[in-house]
């Protein structure tokens, strides 16, 4: 029906479409807020579910797995290599005690975090003092490798300066 310029049919045709479009937008939006929630409510639930369950992860002790490995180098769980490394947090230097089964042609490796080799010695007796100078403040890791490139033991330690 025309009336004086005004096309009734073309009018209800531009509102139908800014509708539909305001309609798609909002069904976007639902949809984007849907997948959102949902994620959220996943991580929570995720999270809740680990933390809940951490308890027993964390209550399992190192000496209570049994390790089957048919390395030669390898030790039982309550033997150490590396009996221990002093200063921690060292300044200028670290010193590294082995044990009397370590053998000669064992490496110890030194690592930045950011996984860069800072230090590589051969083991010739069973203490070796690290000498720190190129080394920023910040936390190493330091592993014990076997001739076969086999890590026997790791750990960490500090720097200060």
């Amino acid at each position: 029906m025309k009336t004086k310029g005004f096309d009734k049919s073309k009018h209800l045709y531009i509102c139908g479409n800014q509708l539909f479009g305001m309609v798609k937008t909002l069904l976007k939006r639902v949809l984007f807020l849907g997948l959102f929630s949902f994620f959220v409510l996943f991580a929570k639930e995720a999270s809740a579910f680990f933390a809940s369950n951490s308890t027993h992860i964390d209550s399992v002790g190192l000496n209570d797995v049994t390790y089957f490995d048919t390395n030669p180098y390898a030790v039982s769980t309550n033997e150490k290599l590396v009996l221990k490394y002093y200063p921690n947090p060292a300044h200028d230097f670290i010193t590294f005690e082995f044990s009397q089964k370590t053998e000669n042609n064992c490496r110890l490796v030194i690592y930045s975090f950011t996984g860069r080799t800072m230090t590589e010695a051969q083991i010739s007796n069973q203490k070796i003092t690290v000498n720190l100078a190129g080394y920023f403040r910040g936390l190493y890791m330091f592993q014990l490798i076997s001739p076969k490139n086999q890590v026997l033991e790791s750990g960490k330690f500090q720097v200060l300066k």
